[in-house]
């Protein structure tokens, strides 16, 4: 009889680290230009409080940006682990 191989949570984990990395590279970037750099600098006009207000009562927006902010943090982390 031959064994059935062990499964493992490391392809998870490989999963989590390089979706952190590829958020931590396209999204965080954008995020960073548009709230650090374009609105500060008067390059776009700001949305009111009302507005902001609305977009971040929506269930989805938390959940994205819970999201970026996990996957970035466990990216982070999985570096400084090795």
């Amino acid at each position: 009889m031959t064994e059935e191989p062990k499964r493992t949570v490391e392809p998870f984990v490989w999963l989590m680290f390089s979706s952190g990395g590829v958020v931590a590279a396209l999204v965080l970037p954008v995020l960073l230009f548009l709230f650090g750099l374009a609105l500060p600098l008067g390059w776009i006009s700001a949305p009111d409080h009302a507005h902001l207000l609305a977009v971040l009562r929506n269930p989805l927006t938390r959940l994205a940006l819970l999201g970026v902010s996990a996957l970035a943090l466990v990216h982070g982390a999985n570096g400084n682990l090795a």
